[in-house]
């Protein structure tokens, strides 16, 4: 069964009625704005990344959940490049179906489609991914396995599509939140009796996967291709016990899936003019191990979500360049930030010590994600604050340091942290006094975009390059459910 009817969504052009060529400020708040320029340029970054490693890529819409028509946020880069292949991952069952049009009409123009479930597949949600793999087509659906009982759950998916799902191993690269250790002892028996399921043609194996989540406590570009580096070496490792399993003499390239948006994104560290970053020893054994594994017979294949929208947890880690930064080499900042929700000050407190502002955003709007560079839980941009054109965002010097539900307090940071974090080309010199009164709408940089973003059921379009940086140009419809 389909579910995605079971969440309708709301009607795009009603919404584009109400909204589109209206200022944020008109807006009833909260909501959430996506700056299309700055997530196209993410995306496009990823993209020069990509080719020039020579890599693969598989991108994750969990973050936006965003589809229209032919074009999917998170697939601007992904869609040049290959001109064949169409590669993405869902973290729900829902994604997979509310993208299903798509799909179909990516697969008549000719193209190979392949979504991957991004999650250890459960025995309940074989027949929905199942039935959506019979919709379009042998080769379109790829599952996680990292247990034996998903080897037998494969009869009941062949039962339902008529052919077999793509698999791949879930590999634990040093996360240990799913996956096994690239070890014989568990991997090579769950590949033992994978590659007895393909025998029957209840399988194709296709390769291994593992999400390097633990790369969230990385602080620096050299650490992001560290990590990146580390999860390859043990991927290939897996991938090996895998290829030693399987039917002689059969040629195939395994795909070896690797990433995080911190590592991933960390690839691009590689572009640009000679620098002491692209140049680094990190940055050149990265290179040589992509070479390597190709040589090897393996596909390397990155995987990520946020870097499109990125956010302040992306911008603290400081993984990867910049694409607006002055000087080659400088590290994203909150300028490469894409989604940002607006709020708007419900009341006041200048006597208070500190001084605070009350927004109605709390966990319902901005998530309850942490940030280790600092205790709270989003910045305030320094937007309408002053009078530097608003698309420079600069940092307000205050942030969101108590949330409940529906309640947000904003309190003036001295936690040099913070500035750290925020700084684009300055800080305003707001915390003498109170800056905000009743009414006022403030722009906030959420820790976490994938979290903020779930809170949302559309998105609020502008496009900073525009000579009306602030004027709504499309609203966009987000994936709700499982």
């Amino acid at each position: 069964m389909d579910m995605a009817t079971l969440y309708p969504v709301a009607s795009r052009e009603q919404l584009k009625s109400g909204f589109v060529g209206k200022d944020l400020s008109e807006l009833s708040t909260p909501f959430a704005v996506i700056d299309k320029y700055i997530a196209a340029e993410n995306c496009r970054k990823m993209e020069e990344a990509c080719k020039k490693a020579n890599v693969l890529f598989r991108a994750h819409i969990k973050t936006s959940k965003v589809l229209l028509d032919d074009w999917c946020i998170e697939v601007a880069a992904l869609e040049q490049l290959s001109e064949k292949h169409v590669n993405y991952i869902v973290s729900t069952v829902m994604e997979a179906e509310f993208m299903k049009d798509h799909l179909l009409d990516v697969a008549r123009q000719g193209r190979i489609v392949n979504v991957l479930y991004g999650f250890p597949v459960a025995p309940s949600l074989f027949e929905r991914l199942a039935y959506l793999a019979r919709t379009l087509g042998e080769g379109s659906i790829s599952l996680l396995v990292d247990n034996s009982a998903h080897i037998g759950l494969l009869q009941k998916f062949k039962d339902v599509a008529g052919f077999g799902p793509y698999i791949m191993f879930k590999v634990d690269a040093g996360y240990h939140r799913a996956g096994i250790p690239p070890n014989e002892d568990e991997l090579g028996e769950l590949a033992k009796e994978a590659v007895e399921a393909e025998k029957q043609g209840l399988c194709k194996i296709h390769g291994v996967y593992s999400h390097s989540g633990h790369s969230y406590s990385g602080e620096s570009p050299e650490d992001g291709m560290r990590y990146l580096l580390e999860e390859i070496q043990v991927l290939v490792k897996g991938a090996e016990i895998v290829r030693k399993h399987l039917q002689p003499k059969e040629e195939r390239k395994l795909i070896v899936s690797i990433g995080a948006s911190p590592s991933a994104t960390a690839v691009q560290n590689l572009l640009g003019p000679e620098n002491s970053l692209n140049t680094s020893s990190t940055a050149r054994e990265l290179r040589k191990s992509f070479e390597d594994t190709f040589n090897e017979g393996f596909a390397v294949e990155l995987h990520a979500g946020v870097y499109s929208l990125l956010d302040i947890q992306q911008v603290n880690m400081q993984s990867t360049q910049s694409r607006f930064a002055k000087q080659a080499g400088n590290p994203i900042t909150s300028k490469d930030i894409a989604l940002s929700v607006v709020a708007e000050v419900a009341s006041v407190y200048p006597k208070r010590n500190p001084p605070q502002a009350l927004i109605g955003a709390g966990t319902l709007a901005l998530g309850r994600e942490p940030c280790s560079g600092y205790s709270g839980w989003g910045i305030v941009s320094g937007w309408r604050l002053d009078s530097s054109p608003s698309a420079s965002l600069q940092f307000s010097g205050w942030e969101v340091s108590k949330i409940s539900q529906e309640h947000g307090l904003i309190y003036a940071s001295e936690d040099s942290r913070v500035k750290a974090i925020a700084q684009t080309d300055g800080i305003l010199d707001l915390k003498s006094s109170m800056p905000f009164e009743v009414g006022q709408k403030v722009r906030i940089w959420p820790n976490h975009a994938c979290i903020a973003a779930a809170n949302f059921g559309f998105f609020a379009v502008v496009d900073s390059s525009s000579n009306k940086p602030d004027e709504v140009v499309d609203v966009w419809i987000r994936c709700r459910g499982w």
